[in-house]
């Protein structure tokens, strides 16, 4: 029998999921060796649109945004070329992107979407969970707020950092909202 399309786009997704897994795995050690980790400090990936909801196609891109914990906003890896928190972090992601998106003899293993990251692509690649939570608080647009809707973390969501990250969006999606600023945000969103 033939997969059903919600049957095709979870198993696409799950596949996703594994290889972008594998792949921070490998980056995260190769980046380490120069740069070492930060300690305490933790990276997370938020996946949307349908990779986020289990709604893959053959020619799905992934959506994702890139957020951080460090215990403090001065926090610096404790390699043999240390670098800032948020350098370490968002070259980190550089190269997690490059290496989903490297041209091979085969083609890529997948395009890569973070235009929904806070700021859009004018802003930093990744943020803090706090500079999350502030962006979302203040300065989101509705449509972005809706895109949380089918967010979901990728790396591990055991931490307190990445509980506290699921419960800002939360947060921001039990906001109450007027049911024509949804109508207006679907809308411009469909367009």
């Amino acid at each position: 029998r033939l997969s059903t399309a919600a049957e095709a786009g979870r198993f696409l997704s799950d596949v996703a999921d594994v290889v972008v897994r594998k792949v921070v795995s490998l980056t995260c050690t190769a980046f380490s060796e120069a740069h070492g980790g930060i300690p305490g400090g933790e990276l997370h990936i938020l996946a949307l649109g349908k990779w986020g909801c289990h709604e893959c196609t053959l020619i799905s891109d992934l959506d994702m945004i890139f957020v951080y914990h460090a215990p403090a906003e001065d926090s610096s890896s404790d390699g043999e070329k240390p670098l800032m928190a948020g350098a370490y972090y968002n070259r980190l992601a550089q190269r997690i992107i490059g290496m989903l998106t490297a041209l091979t003899r085969e083609g890529r293993l997948y395009e890569v979407d973070t235009r929904l990251r806070p700021f859009g692509k004018d802003g930093p690649l990744v943020v803090t969970v706090e500079a999350f939570d502030k962006y979302y608080a203040e300065s989101a647009w509705l449509v972005e707020k809706l895109a949380l809707i089918r967010a979901r973390l990728i790396t591990d969501s055991a931490s307190s950092s990445a509980q506290s990250l699921m419960e800002n969006i939360r947060k921001h999606l039990k906001k109450p909202y007027h049911a024509e600023d949804i109508r207006a945000g679907v809308s411009d969103v469909r367009k």
